[in-house]
């Protein structure tokens, strides 16, 4: 079983893909997932070692569901692949402030008539936090995220014979909680909080700050559980911060990757 990469000889063989998931820290995924995630890349002829797919898995127990993402990139790539795209461009109107900021986005094809639009609103997509606050990409690049969405959609929707049945991107998907156990941390230099005397936990305090860094090194916290009091809807605005954090550096690698690969 291989994923044939478009125009070139390169080949992926599932035991690749497997070590691969286990390399980067997925070990947390369970194997009828991996499987999935397999198949899914075969059948649309994704990369994960290029970072073309990637694999999320959200909750615990009978909670648990995962999701199979890739990044816009790839809708760019597979419609520049088709010979039909002809460019195109994405702009933003309005005010975050006033709920009117939208991003529109314009593709040309070859083989069109007339110029493909598609327009998408901040206030339909804005990821929020369980306070109903926007989440941090979307508080610091409001008007990048809302693109992000144009986007995907945009090309999904123009290039659907291409792009029809390929997984979503993050940008598209709703705010969970991901599983700390399924995704490689690096390590950090944190202090572990090793203090007996419980104390009442507040969030946005530097002691909160130092709980989900912990969290986010460890991937767990019963160390600090032994200083704090943690009940538990606070471990999971705990899990949840941290599942922000990790999709920020995600998409910021995936980012600096793709602008990479535009300046080469």
């Amino acid at each position: 079983m291989e994923i044939q990469k478009a125009n070139n000889n390169l080949a992926v063989k599932e035991k690749d893909i497997m070590s691969f998931l286990d390399m980067y820290g997925f070990s947390g995924i369970e194997e009828n997932e991996k499987k999935q995630f397999i198949q899914i890349c075969i059948m649309n002829e994704l990369n994960p070692f290029k970072r073309e797919a990637y694999i999320t898995a959200y909750g615990q127990g009978k909670y648990r569901k995962f999701s199979i993402l890739v990044g816009y990139e790839v809708y760019i790539k597979r419609a520049e692949m088709s010979g039909r795209l002809d460019g195109w461009k994405v702009e933003t109107t309005g005010k975050v402030t006033n709920s009117s900021l939208k991003a529109v986005i314009t593709i040309y094809r070859k083989d069109f008539t007339h110029p493909f639009t598609h327009e998408v609103y901040y206030a339909e997509y804005v990821q929020r936090t369980k306070e109903g606050r926007p989440n941090k990409f979307w508080a610091e690049k409001p008007v990048t995220m809302t693109k992000k969405v144009a986007i995907s959609q945009g090309f999904r929707m123009c290039f659907n014979e291409v792009l029809g049945g390929l997984p979503y991107t993050t940008d598209e998907m709703p705010n969970e909680v991901i599983n700390i156990d399924s995704v490689q941390q690096k390590p950090q230099n944190k202090k572990a909080i090793t203090e007996n005397l419980k104390i009442e936990l507040i969030k946005g305090s530097e002691n909160w700050d130092n709980v989900v860094n912990y969290a986010l090194t460890k991937r767990e916290i019963e160390a600090p559980k032994g200083k704090y009091i943690i009940s538990p809807e606070l471990e999971k605005e705990i899990f949840a911060e941290v599942a922000e954090i990790q999709k920020e550096q995600a998409e910021e690698e995936a980012y600096k990757e793709a602008q990479n690969e535009l300046n080469n």
